[in-house]
């Protein structure tokens, strides 16, 4: 049986402070700028995890080149663009879906997700300022720092995939985005420096997709190949997923000599930092390890690749004799 309190009071009382008690109104934090003057900046950094420095000169300048739109939300408020890029950057650092990040902020869910996809559109349109490998004489300088960590010559980027979580998009190809352990995903391919920097990053094919394929489509084989950065010669660094050519070395598997054993324990020092960037954007932008409910746009070449394609690199003869030779004139 409900009880209804109200009954046991007195007529006479005043009943204002009782509904003002029971009917608590919500609490909306509506000047987002109080984060950036509120917060220290540890504090800052660990709620949206970018300095706010960041945000003040190089975020919000790209998101006011574009123009964005100032919208509203429900309740007629107006949503600035400090506040968007705030609510996007919460949204990407907390991992918490939509309608929680909406409680904590003071926003409904439709308007964070209106939010978060015009200022993710418009970051991903400033991406190539600030992705893209460096030119001489930073490239030179790029190889030296690589040979720094694990003395393996030449290495001018280190390369490996990710697999980004997604729901299930649903229709008649929705399977080429299951990966091979089993689960829905976006595979990422992202080429690093010696520091951790992003030199390119490619992020539209489906789970399914052998990580060979993503590079041999990819921007970043031309360029190397081409001889395009620059004119500086060089090569990539991978693991044995990677087919090894004279432009990517990948780990001699089953080594049986000295120099066999050298050349692996280089590589493997040397290709650590692409491990290490996947670990720490994870760890920074927890939604990356949360189930992504987004709806997928892909090109349609893309969307119709067989089933089959998760199998295992064939064996690379070329390959194993310019990897040979490499190991003799430079680990021997």
């Amino acid at each position: 049986m409900d009880i209804n309190y109200l009954d046991y009071l007195d007529d006479d009382l005043n009943y204002d402070w009782i509904e003002q008690t029971i009917r608590v109104p919500k609490r909306y934090l509506r000047n987002m700028q109080n984060s950036i003057e509120g917060f220290s900046d540890l504090q800052f950094f660990q709620r949206f995890r970018f300095p706010k420095y960041i945000v003040l000169e190089i975020i919000l300048p790209m998101i006011y080149l574009y123009n964005m739109d100032c919208n509203f939300d429900r309740r007629g408020l107006k949503i600035d663009n400090i506040t968007k890029v705030l609510i996007a950057l919460r949204f990407n650092a907390s991992g918490n879906d939509q309608r929680v990040n909406g409680d904590t902020l003071g926003y409904s869910q439709a308007s964070v997700s209106i939010v978060v996809k015009e200022v993710s559109r418009l970051l991903a349109k400033c991406g190539k300022k600030w992705i893209q490998f460096p030119r001489a004489p930073n490239l030179q300088d790029t190889k030296e720092q690589f040979y720094l960590i694990g003395e393996f010559p030449g290495v001018i980027g280190a390369i490996d995939c990710t697999h980004v979580p997604i729901k299930s998009p649903g229709g008649d190809n929705a399977e080429i985005y299951r990966n091979r352990k089993g689960w829905m995903s976006l595979n990422v391919q992202i080429v690093c420096g010696p520091k951790m920097q992003i030199f390119d990053i490619v992020c539209r094919w489906p789970g399914s997709v052998h990580d060979s394929r993503i590079y041999n489509n990819s921007r970043v084989k031309l360029l190397i190949e081409s001889n395009a950065l620059a004119g500086i010669a060089g090569h990539l660094i991978g693991d044995s997923g990677y087919p090894q050519s004279k432009f990517l070395y990948t780990p001699k598997l089953n080594p049986s000599t000295a120099a066999e054993n050298k050349y692996n324990k280089s590589h493997i020092k040397t290709r650590n930092v692409i491990e290490r960037v996947n670990g720490v954007l994870k760890s920074r932008f927890r939604r990356l390890c949360r189930k992504l409910h987004l709806q997928i746009e892909n090109e349609e070449e893309n969307v119709r690749l067989p089933r089959n394609d998760v199998l295992a690199i064939p064996d690379n003869r070329l390959g194993n004799i310019i990897k040979a030779a490499f190991i003799e004139r430079h680990f021997t």
